[in-house]
C-alpha cells in the first residue's frame, strides 16, 4: 500500500468554521461538524454544500460531533452556551430536535454522538464480559506462578475486547497509522483487521515472553479479554436491524 509522507498532506475545504469531527469515505467525500449551523459535505472535486439551518431558538447550532444515519441525514450535538442536546440535520437543511431530556434531565452541552452496532443495554454486558474474562485469565497467569495477591487496576482488558470487536465488525475499516521506519516517516491507510491484529500479536508474543512480569503491563488481560470479545461479538453478532451506512 503506498505511503503518503508529510509534505504530502494538504488543506481541504474552504470558509469552514470550527471543524469537528470528520468523518470519510472511500470515494472521497468529507463531511465535518461546522459552527454556520450543521453539517459541511467537501466533494472529491473541492465542492462544498453546508446542511445547516437554526436551531429552536432561531439561532445556529453549535455542532463539536457529526454521525451518519443510515438514511443519509445526520445526527450532531450541539454545543451552545447552556442549552445542549442532539439534532437531526437532514441534507434539505430542516433541523429537528432528536435526543434533549435523559432521565428526566435536560441534556447539557454534548461533545460526540454514535451510533452503535450492539445497542446500549448488549454492549454494556458485552463490555463487562470482557472485562470479567481478562481479570479472571490475568489472575490465572499470576496464581499459576505463586503470586495471587498481585493488585491488578484498570479496564484494558476490556477495552481489548472492544478492539475485537470492531476487528470483527468493521475489518476494512481504514485506520490513518503513523509509521517510523529509521529516518523515514509515512501516514498509511491500514485495515481495522491488520493494525488491531498486529496490536494483539504483540500482546500476545510479550504474555508468551512473560514481558509483563514486574513492567506493570497485564499482557494475559488483554489477550484473554481480546479473545473474549472475538467469539462474543460473533455470537451475539449486530442488533437486529443494524446496517453499515450506505448512503453517503
Amino acid at each position: 500500500m503506498p505511503g503518503a509522507g508529510l509534505n504530502d498532506l494538504h488543506f481541504v475545504g474552504s470558509g469552514l468554521v470550527r471543524p469537528e469531527c470528520v468523518l470519510a469515505n472511500a470515494a472521497g467525500n468529507l463531511y465535518t461538524a461546522d459552527w454556520r449551523g450543521g453539517v459541511a459535505h467537501i466533494r472529491p472535486d473541492g465542492s462544498q454544500t453546508l446542511y445547516a439551518g437554526p436551531g429552536p431558538d432561531g439561532l445556529a447550532l453549535k455542532p463539536n460531533g457529526v454521525a451518519l444515519l443510515r438514511d443519509g441525514s445526520f445526527l450532531i450535538t450541539h454545543l451552545g452556551n447552556e442549552d445542549g442536546g442532539v439534532f437531526r440535520v437532514q441534507r434539505n437543511g430542516q433541523v429537528e430536535p432528536w435526543l434533549q431530556r435523559v432521565d428526566g434531565q435536560d441534556l447539557p452541552p454534548s461533545n460526540f454522538v454514535v451510533e452503535d452496532a450492539l445497542g446500549r443495554v448488549r454492549f454494556l454486558l458485552f463490555y463487562l464480559a470482557c472485562g470479567v474474562v481478562a481479570a479472571l485469565s490475568q489472575t490465572f497467569i499470576t496464581a499459576a506462578a505463586g503470586d495471587a495477591l498481585v493488585p491488578m487496576v484498570g479496564a484494558s482488558g476490556a477495552i481489548a475486547g472492544v478492539l475485537a470487536g470492531y476487528m470483527v465488525l468493521f475489518p476494512r475499516a481504514r485506520v490513518l497509522t503513523l509509521i517510523f521506519i529509521i529516518f523515514i516517516i509515512r501516514l498509511v491507510y491500514l485495515p481495522a483487521s491488520l493494525f488491531i491484529g498486529f496490536w494483539f500479536a504483540v500482546q500476545l508474543l510479550s504474555a508468551l515472553a512473560g514481558a509483563g512480569a514486574g513492567s506493570g503491563v497485564a499482557f494475559v488481560a488483554h489477550v484473554g479479554g481480546f479473545v473474549a470479545g472475538f467469539v462474543l461479538v460473533k455470537l451475539m453478532g449486530p442488533m437486529r436491524g443494524y446496517r453499515r451506512p450506505g448512503v453517503w
